[in-house]
């Protein structure tokens, strides 16, 4: 399966290089990506266009200021995109290196698939959503109420179910949040397959729980679990202490329980 990567981005600057990266280092490696720049500024065209330059798999679009947050553009680029699948992922966010390859197991059988929206707390605590949209009772609620269990970063779709919406992305209505908006034509749809899971594949750090922290300081923040995310053993350890019913946990014992796991493997592997 070959994936559409699609980067929406306005001002967050200089922050996106940290999202490309996690693209880029997918084990999934069947992918092209789109950079939709909605009136971003300079900065964010010149890392985009170097990456683009460095990878013939990345590709910029570059739009002045959309309406709203600039959901025309995204609708606009995708007409281009030759993935069999589209995922998603916010210029502030990161994937974790196999969340392509989960996504494809999902859609394999699903028109619209999504894993666990997870993120990080000021506080160093990860925290994570286990509501799912193949739950009927959350879909309609989705559709009733301003509720939503999920941001762009953790969805994908079929590029062909796509294309046969109603509606395509198009500009919200000023009191809705424009991923709710996408969502609820995807619920309206007739006869799309919907697929979840409760793997963590992403992590959200919430700029607007960081009112007062510059882009350098969240450029270095999401970097820094960018990396460290790469390492099996945090991933398997945020996890598996995060499975069942558990919602938060502090980064602390995520680490600790890694270490643990290394020791083991590194035991293993002597004997």
């Amino acid at each position: 399966m070959k994936f559409t990567c699609l980067i929406p981005t306005y001002n967050n600057g200089a922050m996106i290089g940290a999202a490309i990266e996690s693209i880029l280092a997918q084990t999934h490696a069947n992918f092209e990506l789109f950079i939709v720049c909605d009136g971003a500024p300079t900065i964010t065209h010149e890392i985009a266009d170097r990456f683009a330059r460095g990878d013939s798999r990345v590709r910029t679009f570059k739009f002045a200021k959309g309406e709203r947050h600039g959901e025309a553009s995204r609708h606009r680029a995708l007409q281009e995109a030759t993935g069999d699948a589209v995922c998603y992922l916010s210029d502030d966010d990161c994937w974790f290196p196999d969340h392509l390859q989960i996504m494809m197991d999902l859609l394999a059988s699903a028109d619209f698939a999504h894993t666990r929206h997870t993120f990080l707390k000021p506080t160093y605590e990860f925290s994570s959503i286990l509501t799912q949209l193949v739950d009927p009772a959350t879909r309609e609620r989705m559709c009733s109420e301003k509720f939503n269990i999920m941001g762009p970063s953790v969805v994908g779709h079929l590029t062909s179910a796509y294309r046969r919406l109603p509606e395509p992305w198009a500009p919200a209505p000023a009191a809705v949040p424009t991923d709710l908006h996408m969502w609820r034509k995807w619920i309206r749809a007739p006869k799309v397959r919907f697929a979840s899971s409760k793997a963590i594949t992403t992590l959200h750090i919430p700029r607007s729980v960081r009112a007062e922290q510059d882009y350098d300081t969240g450029l270095r923040e999401t970097n820094f679990w960018r990396i460290n995310f790469r390492d099996p053993a945090m991933r398997a350890a945020l996890r598996e202490l995060m499975s069942g019913e558990t919602t938060d946990m502090p980064a602390g014992r995520v680490a600790l329980r890694a270490n643990e796991i290394r020791r083991t493997q590194a035991s293993e592997t002597r004997s």
